[in-house]
């Protein structure tokens, strides 16, 4: 009689966890048509690389900085353990993409002005996407997922200057950087 009690109570167990998930929100690739989730898994990837244009910085910190992106990108997605939509995009990102090599060779010669416009026109598409899903809690996180990806690459490309002497200037650069996209994403930082 006790091993049933036990069987019944790991079953209602099972039914609580179902119904505590649908209580938070779910997203899954699958409730985005093809364009949307495209736009929404790319998102973080242009965003790390914008995030270099954004700023200035030396050829070697540049370099370091763009082979340091998949790992910026995996790293920061850590800390929304909880959120299936960041969770799904990383998970899904050694897949091949023709849709990126498109948008790479679309961009690649723009310049400065270019990128930035990207990445927020990038930015302010998914957060439509998001919004018309009704999806606050889980934009939130995927706005403040985007906004600390830009921030871990500024931070790892940021130049210091010779000795040091130009810390103040390109901390300033990249603290007004962030304050731009923070506005762009409609976050305040």
């Amino acid at each position: 009689m006790e091993e049933v009690s036990i069987i019944a109570g790991w079953d209602i167990l099972n039914v609580l966890k179902k119904i505590f998930r649908s209580i938070f929100i779910v997203v899954k690739a699958i409730d985005f048509t093809p364009q949307e989730w495209e736009t929404l898994r790319s998102l973080p990837f242009v965003v790390a690389g914008t995030s270099l244009a954004v700023i200035h910085i030396s050829a070697f910190k540049a370099v370091k900085a763009a082979l340091s992106i998949n790992s910026i990108v995996h790293d920061t997605s850590t800390q929304f353990p909880d959120n299936e939509l960041i969770q799904d995009i990383i998970g899904g990102r050694h897949v091949d993409h023709p849709e990126h090599d498109k948008l790479v060779e679309e961009n690649q010669s723009g310049g400065k002005e270019a990128a930035i416009a990207l990445r927020n026109s990038m930015s302010e598409q998914a957060i439509n996407i998001l919004n018309q899903k009704n999806q606050p809690h889980v934009s939130q996180q995927y706005k403040q997922w985007l906004l600390l990806i830009s921030r871990e690459v500024m931070h790892k490309a940021e130049a210091h200057g010779f000795l040091g002497l130009g810390k103040d200037k390109s901390e300033s650069e990249v603290s007004a950087a962030l304050q731009d996209y923070s506005r762009v994403l409609q976050l305040s930082e």
